[in-house]
């Protein structure tokens, strides 16, 4: 019986890849509501896929080719945007065939699907689905990449299977792509074969992937590999996507860089509804007209927010004072030098907080004491020259905020000044040195006074002779000759002291300044590589459980690129990467934040100690 019915779909598959109905209908367009924001309602935005016959995206639709009913009347488009490919936000399901057919292709098929997941947005949610003798979902939808691709990487051939459950990988993945909602939903299925049947497993069929698909209105793009797949049946299953043939596995990139350019082209529509906000349930109708394809429509519901009740009028009619801040700044600003920072702020209630802003980083933020603010800053070295932007922000008691708009800056390194200290460390030479030469004075008179006496002969002179006497001239002996000071390295030479030898005397080295100490970060529970990190302005570190990390965490509950710490304005401060489990400081869960001395965070289960070095 199960032989007589895949003999029937065979025949269904041959008759309608001979014209058919299913071929006449693949010629049709395609639109689809991937999603709809009414976050500012009435103010509406729907962003929608369209394809052509063939499941190719449709690029440079205007307004025009859209028309909008609500509740069966026409609502006019106020503008049609095509959304930037950086923006989409993908839900993709990746199925993967884990048949024996495979075995020689297993690495280029698993690095083609490793690097169609790294191109993918840190926005982008992934699941992954193996379909062999059965189908499984090896792997929920997940912002954690790193997941997708260890499963992938971890596939050896000794996993592979015997049987190849085409269909029901299709169907699975439909159903569960269908179920996330958020953004853009689709399937890239992967195969290299046809559908065959394990014993025991109930094998679905074409016709019931391909309801799926109708039904469920997720798009189906199929990657055929070599020439033991069926063309006619992929082309049929991929009615709602596209398909792609490959000869080769390594033709493999190339297809799936087909597939995500198509996935994120999408439209953006712009209206404003008629809708009265009543909390209600309404249907939007969505047609398209495609030139020299032809016109598709699709639909979906619309809840409109409940309605807001009135405000009550303030008791008077005096408007709410806002602070103001004025700010007044030296021009230019000298980097490593003192600036003083001078600002006016009004109307603000205590108590009132202002924040000094570089380039939309917090510098200081201070509570006025008056409305006369005055700050001296001194700008790190690690200010870069140039133009940059500085803004204050005042908030009052009420928690009411003023943020005038930034003020470029001119940013200048401060020239070369020799500090107070290398002056005094200059004196305090000078004294050395004249200190040395007064005492190496004094030990050579006092050595030369010792080489005196009567047996000494180059103190004795020669006695005068006594009148009338027919002695010559007296005879003074010469000195002895002086020997030669050995040559040393600096050239000065040390006279005998206690009878010993000149020498040369050693250069005076200056002391080096050290650098600046930087902290750091020390695991107090957890394993990590290494257990102890030490911090420096210049490196930004990187903590996750990605091998390329600085800190290396092993913890389930840490993402591959978790959390970061950098050097800003004279601290460090941590800042969380967009991670699934986030980070918690002293606590207290943060996405950014400056650290001080022996700061508690907790990333999964680890937990790290920050030590500020003094």
């Amino acid at each position: 019986m199960r032989q007589l019915l895949r003999f029937l779909t065979g025949l269904v598959v041959l008759w309608a890849l001979g014209g058919s109905p299913l071929v006449t209908a693949q010629a049709i367009p395609s639109i689809r509501i991937d999603r709809l924001d009414a976050t500012a309602f009435p103010a509406v935005q729907l962003f929608v896929s369209v394809a052509d016959g063939q499941g190719k995206a449709v690029p440079n639709l205007g307004p025009e080719a859209f028309v909008l009913t609500e509740n069966g009347q026409n609502v006019p488009l106020r503008e049609v945007t095509m959304v930037a490919p950086d923006q989409v936000s993908l839900r993709v399901v990746l199925a993967l065939d884990i048949s024996k057919s495979i075995k020689n292709d297993l690495a280029q098929m698993k690095q083609a699907a490793v690097q169609f997941i790294q191109a993918m947005t840190p926005n982008d949610e992934l699941a992954l689905v193996f379909f062999g003798d059965k189908s499984q979902i090896v792997e929920g939808f997940t912002l954690d990449h790193g997941k997708i691709i260890n499963q992938i990487n971890a596939l050896q051939a000794e996993n592979l299977q015997d049987y190849t459950a085409l269909y029901n990988g299709a169907v699975e993945s439909i159903k569960l792509a269908a179920a996330r909602q958020g953004g853009r939903q689709a399937v890239v299925l992967v195969t290299d074969g046809k559908n065959t049947q394990a014993s025991g497993v109930t094998s679905l069929t074409l016709s019931d992937a391909r309801h799926e698909s109708d039904t469920k209105q997720i798009p189906l793009y199929v990657i055929g590999v070599g020439n033991a797949v069926l063309d006619q049946e992929l082309r049929l299953l991929a009615t709602n996507g596209r398909y792609y043939s490959v000869a080769q596995p390594a033709e493999l990139s190339a297809a799936y860089t087909s597939v995500g350019t198509a996935l994120r082209q999408q439209y953006a529509l712009h209206f404003t509804s008629a809708l009265p906000s009543d909390n209600q349930s309404y249907v939007l109708n969505l047609s398209v007209n495609v030139p020299e394809v032809g016109a598709a429509t699709t639909s979906m519901s619309l809840v409109t927010p409940a309605p807001t009740p009135t405000p009550s009028a303030p008791p008077t009619s005096l408007p709410i004072p806002r602070p103001s801040p004025q700010l007044t700044l030296p021009d230019p600003i000298v980097i490593n030098r003192p600036n003083t920072i001078a600002a006016n702020v009004s109307q603000c209630t205590a108590p009132c907080t202002v924040s000094l802003l570089l380039d939309s980083e917090t510098v200081v933020t201070e509570t006025l004491i008056s409305a006369t603010w005055n700050y001296t800053w001194t700008p790190a070295g690690t200010v870069v020259s140039g133009t940059h932007t500085l803004e204050l922000q005042a908030v009052d008691a009420a928690g009411v905020k003023s943020r005038p708009a930034p003020r470029p800056v001119l940013f200048v390194t401060a020239p070369f000044q020799f500090p107070l200290w290398g002056w005094v460390a200059v004196v305090v030479l000078m004294l050395f040195l004249v200190g040395l030469v007064v005492l190496l004075m004094v030990l050579q008179r006092r050595n030369a006074a010792n080489m005196g006496g009567p047996n000494t002969a180059y103190n004795q002179a020669t006695p005068l002779p006594m009148l009338g006497s027919n002695l010559g001239p007296p005879t003074v002996l010469p000195p002895p000759p002086l020997q030669p000071a050995p040559a040393g390295p600096t050239g000065v030479y040390m006279p005998n002291r206690g009878g010993g030898g000149g020498g040369p005397m050693a250069a005076t080295e200056l002391a080096q300044p050290q650098a600046q100490p930087g902290a750091l970060l020390v695991v107090q529970q957890g394993q990590a590589n290494p257990m102890q990190l030490h911090l420096t302005p210049t490196k930004e570190v990187l903590i996750g459980r990605h091998q390329t990390s600085d800190m290396i965490l092993d913890d389930r509950l840490v993402s591959a690129e978790h959390a970061r710490v950098r050097f800003l304005e004279n601290g460090f401060t941590i800042v969380d990467l967009g991670s699934t489990n986030g980070l918690r400081v002293n606590g207290k869960p943060v996405t950014k934040l400056r650290l001080q001395h022996n700061d508690r965070i907790e990333i999964g289960t680890t937990t790290l100690i920050f030590q500020q070095l003094r």
